[in-house]
């Protein structure tokens, strides 16, 4: 670009076409725009685009890019030509003033812009700006000019949010110190500039907006303590009273975003009442002219316009509660009314109005009941309980979340798990029987579905506390045993009548939400199930089992059923009982989502696994063959060509077997699978083998169609299964585990995809010790390393990076389980290799597979069938291996460190960094030194990093004594955040200490 009015005429057509209609233009225009905005011509130009004659969309672009650049790039520009751009905007900044008519939002934008100048320029030019700022609100109030007001608070904001959110630590605490000095003129002038802004006929909301919006900004501005507000409660009441006094005032608006950003503003001045400068009497005191400020306005609660107010309203006084808990909840005059107040506001329909309110309610929990006020006691609770219920009820035209335009699903379901369950939780402990009583009523009076619904999610809740203590009844005559005895008692009612169906306890039971609720108040009464012999279960389980058939209700069926056979396997785990329910499981799953079949499964199998070990096997084979004949079903059928819906249907099955597995496999030592394949016992075997089998012919069948290896979904299920099995049959008498891994072996080489890799890693701690599949494992590990090495050759890993992360997750674990494979191979630099090269892409997944591996090589120890004496003998040439190539290596930690590594990375690589000191000491810190002075290193770290912060670094981290790892991490960390420009070299000064 040539000039800048080339300059200007070609960002006026970029900006026009970023907004405009056709996607390639506004694809071309973004990336043109981008790159604009790093050269030093747009800082010129975004102060040209500042002038009247151009259009809005246009002055606030330049504005914006002109923000942009100052917060990046300020600290490159010679002194002088940041002098010269500050007059420059400022000048525009004058000139928007004092034209007839401009956008709100180009102003706060150039606002945003000099304060950022000024927040870089030191503490003088900060409190000079500061002052500037000040007297154009203090003149405009003065002179009712309430456009400008709003100028001067805007400028004022801003320099406050820049300091506190865009600075560097070091330069933001003189930052602070200097904008403090100005403090209370700015809370003075804000006092006069709120009240008159409220009191003008007209054109002051959006005044008083901005000076509660600076109010705001400024609490923030201490330099003593940046978690602590400027002022406290007491402070502020104190020695600003205007101020004070006028934000109590403002409660009155009618204004929705003002009371939005007043309950904001409110809870960060009542949330301190720790002022150094007044007595604890004088915070007491205005805590409670806060309560009686916000009482002044009771009557707009149920007003047509009130949920605004009750928002706002609610979040202050839960701030003041909060600050004083033991005023609020009896010794204040204002506590009865406040809650009465409160209690108003959850009368409302809005969930927003009653979440503020129970905000503040909740708050009271605090406080022992014996301390409060009588009102604020049982009495509080039970009007509080039917306010909770109406609340909790779906809206009343609901049929289908997607049908739902009324509510947001996720804010209502999130209000009700999350604020009214604690209502309800605290609405129990408080009121116990008169609670499930009132909540029994209600559930058999229900003159709506709804009604109904929310009854029952109120007593799930409760269930959490009131199962243990029905846990706990006993003969004892106490009346805490009288009030377990009535729990279990009520319970038993409550689920002989949601289980028979009849009754008005069930009178909407039929309703497909009411039988979901129904469900999680069984799964969260499953250990009063497992301990009640009164409880009925066996009605309770067919009322879940039909409730599968119900699509809103199969999830939370599935899941209590799970929960059941999980708790209650003492009384279900008989060949008696799994004989009635697989069946009828399996009769009622088949429509179900797979996440429900799975828990289906594993409750099933965890029965299963209870068994004695011939009727366990006999049990297992009963649980899989449903899935297995489908599955041969969908082979069968399938032809060579086999749909996708087909390929999905058929990886649900092998999840579903994989489930049934798994849970068998984890009941070790109590009669389980694998227990009994480990004792080998000949009664069972014969069952378990062809279980085995079975699973094995399916799977082999469906890996030997290419159509079906190519589908990636059925490989990962099949690799799944395999898994599971491979546990399953070690030390078996069939042998198949040689025939898996190469099963495994020949699936990655035919399709190249993760799973059969990381079946391959499970399997390595099975097979190493097993000699004719420790062969087997030689040779597919082998071959495996054969198909990788072109991905990390060739620098593909970003784009296979499941299998790079799985193919270096099969590397550590063979070399965990059977180092004898690696160590004594070529395969080990090649390894290395492979790290590096993962290490320095910008994945997590391969990152972390890379970091987990090095840290085995640099630190290993003996594994697997590998003796001591063998593993001495090839520690020799690990070490070689990684001394060749630790250079590479610690130039890749670097690297990744200072420019490509996620963030969840960086703590791994400090401590990799930090192993490789620790174990090869002196080159390792020649490595270091030569990686510091690499310059394509050099080209990664931002400007902020000096040779100073490299010496400073290498000299910190290779000092003796050395660093505790966790210190030494936090070292490295600190180091790669000031190449990456997010901090400076100040921040290693304290390692030196």
């Amino acid at each position: 670009m040539d000039g800048n009015g080339a300059s200007t005429q070609q960002l006026s057509a970029a900006v026009e076409a970023l907004h405009g209609p056709s996607a390639p233009q506004r694809e071309a225009a973004n990336a043109w725009l981008a790159e604009f905005v790093r050269s030093d011509a747009a800082w010129e130009a975004g102060v040209a685009l500042l002038d009247a004659g151009h259009g809005a969309q246009l002055q606030f672009f330049g504005a914006n890019m002109v923000l942009v650049k100052v917060r990046s790039s300020w600290a490159s520009l010679p002194a002088e030509a940041q002098g010269q751009l500050t007059a420059a905007v400022s000048g525009k900044f004058q000139a928007l003033l004092a034209a007839p008519q401009v956008e709100a939002v180009v102003v706060e934008r150039v606002c945003l812009a000099l304060a950022a100048m000024a927040a870089r320029g030191g503490p003088a030019t900060l409190q000079g700006f500061a002052g500037q700022a000040l007297q154009l609100a203090r003149d405009s109030c003065d002179a009712g000019d309430l456009g400008r007001l709003r100028c001067g608070t805007d400028l004022l904001t801003a320099v406050a949010e820049e300091v506190q959110t865009h600075l560097m630590r070091p330069q933001q605490q003189p930052a602070l110190e200097a904008l403090s000095a100005a403090a209370n003129d700015v809370l003075s002038v804000l006092g006069v500039a709120l009240n008159r802004a409220l009191d003008a006929p007209e054109g002051g909301e959006r005044a008083a907006v901005g000076a509660i919006k600076c109010f705001q900004a400024w609490l923030g501005v201490n330099s003593s303590d940046s978690f602590v507000a400027l002022v406290s409660a007491g402070e502020l009441w104190h020695s600003h009273r205007t101020l004070f006094d006028s934000l109590l005032a403002a409660l009155g608006s009618h204004n929705s975003q003002l009371l939005e950003v007043l309950g904001e503003t409110l809870v960060m001045a009542f949330g301190n009442s720790t002022g150094k400068s007044v007595s604890s009497e004088v915070e007491e005191a205005a805590l409670r002219a806060g309560a009686q400020g916000v009482l002044q306005h009771r009557g707009r609660v149920m007003s047509q316009a009130g949920e605004p107010f009750c928002r706002a309203a609610g979040v202050a006084a839960a701030a003041m509660t909060e600050t004083a808990p033991e005023g609020f909840a009896g010794t204040f005059p204002e506590a009865v009314p406040l809650v009465d107040m409160m209690l108003e506001c959850l009368q409302r329909p809005e969930q927003s109005a009653a979440d503020s309110a129970l905000q503040y309610l909740t708050c009271l929990d605090f406080v022992p009941m014996a301390d409060r006020d009588p009102a604020l006691q049982q009495p509080m609770y039970a009007r509080m309980l039917p306010l909770l219920l109406r609340h909790a009820q779906y809206p009343e035209d609901f049929t289908t979340w997607e049908e739902c335009l009324s509510v947001d699903q996720e804010a209502f379901e999130s209000f009700r798990e999350q604020a009214l369950a604690e209502g309800f939780e605290t609405a129990y402990n408080v009121l116990r029987m008169q609670f499930l009583m009132f909540c029994g009523s209600a559930l058999a009076e229900a003159q709506s579905w709804q009604a109904a619904e929310a009854a029952l999610l109120a007593i799930r809740v409760a269930a959490e506390d009131a199962v243990p203590r029905a846990l706990e009844a006993s003969d004892d005559p106490s009346e805490d045993n009288a009030d377990a005895v009535a729990t279990t008692r009520y319970l038993a009612d409550l689920f002989s009548a949601l289980a028979s169906g009849t009754g008005a306890a069930s009178r909407h039971g039929d309703h497909p939400e009411v039988a979901a609720a129904a469900a999680r108040v069984v799964a969260a009464c499953s250990d009063w199930f497992a301990a009640e012999r009164a409880a009925p279960l066996e009605a309770v389980m067919t009322m879940l089992l039909r409730s599968l058939s119900v699509p809103q209700a199969a999830r939370p069926a599935a899941r209590a059923f799970r929960s059941l056979c999980l708790k209650c396997s003492g009384h279900l785990a008989t060949p008696a009982s799994l004989a009635a329910l697989t069946p009828a499981v399996s009769a009622t799953s088949q429509h179900l989502r797979l996440v429900d079949r799975q828990a289906l499964a594993e409750g099933l199998a965890r029965l299963g696994g209870r068994l004695p070990a011939a009727e366990a096997a006999e049990a297992g084979v009963n649980l899989v063959t449903p899935a297995l004949q489908l599955l041969q079903r969908l082979l069968d059928g399938s032809g060579h060509q086999p749909t996708e819906a087909v390929l999905q249907a058929a990886s649900d099955e092998l999840m579903v077997i994989a489930t049934i597995f798994q849970c068998y496999e984890s009941k070790r030592g109590a009669g389980g699978l694998t227990s009994a394949l480990h004792r080998q016992e000949p009664p069972a075997d014969e069952a378990r083998g062809q279980m085995l089998r079975a699973v094995y012919t399916v799977l082999d069948a469906l890996l030997q169609r290419p159509a079906w290896r190519a589908n990636e979904t059925a490989v990962t299920a099949v690799c799944e299964v395999y898994g599971h099995v491979m546990c399953a049959v070690k030390q078996s008498v069939e042998g198949l585990l040689p025939t898996l891994v190469t099963s495994l072996d020949l699936a990655f080489q035919a399709t190249q995809f993760a799973a059969p890799l990381q079946a391959l890693a499970d399997a390595a701690d099975v097979a190493a010790d097993a000699p004719p599949a420790a062969g087997a494992l030689h040779s597919a590990f082998g071959s495996a390393v054969s198909v990788l090495g072109p991905v990390f050759q060739e620098g593909r890993v970003s784009e296979r990076q499941d299998v790079a992360a799985a193919g270096l997750g099969l590397v550590e674990a063979v070399l965990r389980a059977a180092p004898q494979l690696l160590l004594p191979s070529p395969q080990l630099p090649q390894a290395l290799g492979w790290c590096c090269a993962a290490a320095g892409v910008r994945e997590g997944a391969p990152v972390a597979a890379a970091v987990s591996l090095l840290h085995r090589l640099v630190n290993p120890q003996p594994g697997g069938v590998t003796s001591p004496t063998h593993f001495q003998a090839q520690y020799p040439q690990l070490r070689q291996s990684i001394s060749q190539q630790g250079e590479g290596i610690t130039f890749t930690v670097l690297r990744a460190l200072c420019d490509t590594a996620p963030r969840n990375q960086m703590r791994p690589l400090g401590l990799l960094l930090h192993s490789l000191l620790a174990q090869y000491g002196g080159p390792a810190a020649g490595w270091l030194a030569s990686s510091l002075r690499s310059s394509e290193l050099q080209g990664v770290m931002g400007h902020q990093m000096t040779e100073d912060d490299c010496s400073r670094f290498y000299s910190i981290a290779t000092r003796t004594p050395p660093l505790p790892p966790m210190r030494f991490s936090a070292l490295v960390i600190d180091f790669a955040n000031i190449a990456r420009g997010e901090a400076t070299g100040d921040m290693l000064l304290s390692y030196e200490l």
